[in-house]
Parts: structure tokens; C-alpha cells; sequence
């Protein structure tokens, strides 16, 4: 037996369906930008801004 669908309540006011990017609520030193710019391992992202293949 299938699960009925549920969905999220629908709300008019809301401004965005994403959340907004990092880059617009982190500082510009934050430590995150750079574990990226190091490619430190297990982080996703290579030094020059790639996803690995």
C-alpha cells in the first residue's frame, strides 16, 4: 500500500521557494570560503570551484 502525498501549506507572503544563497549572509572571511579555496578533502569543492566528477 502506496503512502498518500503530503505536501507543504501553501503560503501566499512567502518571497522565496530556495533559501538564500550563503553568499548573502556570510561574511566575506568567513572560515568556510577558505576551507573551499583550499580544497580541503570531503568538502565537495576542488580548488578551482568544481564538483568532483
Amino acid at each position: 500500500m502506496q503512502k498518500p502525498k503530503t505536501f507543504r501549506p501553501w503560503v501566499p507572503g512567502q518571497t522565496s521557494l530556495l533559501p538564500a544563497s550563503p553568499s548573502e549572509w556570510l561574511s566575506d572571511d568567513h572560515q568556510v570560503y577558505f576551507l573551499l579555496d583550499a580544497g580541503v578533502p570531503g568538502s565537495g569543492v576542488n580548488p578551482q570551484g568544481l564538483s568532483p566528477a
